[in-house]
């Protein structure tokens, strides 16, 4: 009997479309390679919300000026030195978003301090929050709209950066 209902099986077009249909979903279920680079690998691997971590022009200047002085609070610049050149808010850090060592330089941060992280529009600046929650950053905060939004609600920028 066993040998009968071997031999069914294993010749019916419904069987075989069955296994094909096995094998096609377990190949799509298969973990991804691993390699690339430490910013690729981060932000696939990051499936977050993050917009409660967007603050208006207003809120980051509520936020920056709370914490003036506070050597626990840094706001960081992702954009090129190109773009600082046309301002930048007061006492920001630099790292550049297009650099190849960006993700190095990142990871070289005190991941206990709170940053507040802006760019020209937001967009960079928002996927670098991403990054920073990813290697163990836990109080970052993105300027949404960037600094054009900055400067077109009044935000002030510093003389030289």
């Amino acid at each position: 009997m066993a040998k009968i209902l071997t031999t069914i099986f294993m010749k019916s077009p419904l069987f075989i479309s069955f296994a094909l249909v096995v094998l096609l979903l377990a190949g799509c279920s298969a973990p991804a390679e691993t390699g690339g680079d430490t910013m690729t690998n981060v932000l696939s691997s990051t499936n977050m919300s993050f917009a409660d971590h967007n603050l208006n022009p207003s809120e980051a200047g509520s936020f920056i000026a709370e914490n003036s002085g506070n050597e626990n609070f840094t706001v960081l610049d992702v954009r090129t030195p190109e773009e600082r050149t046309e301002g930048c808010i007061k006492n920001s850090l630099n790292i550049d978003f297009y650099e190849d060592s960006f993700a190095d330089e990142l990871s070289k941060l005190d991941k206990a301090k709170t940053y507040l992280v802006y760019c020209r529009s937001g967009r960079r600046s928002g996927e670098s929050i991403k990054l920073m929650e990813g290697l163990g950053f836990e109080n970052v905060y993105n300027l949404d709209g960037g600094i054009g939004a900055w400067q077109e609600n009044g935000g002030e920028l510093a003389g030289t950066c």
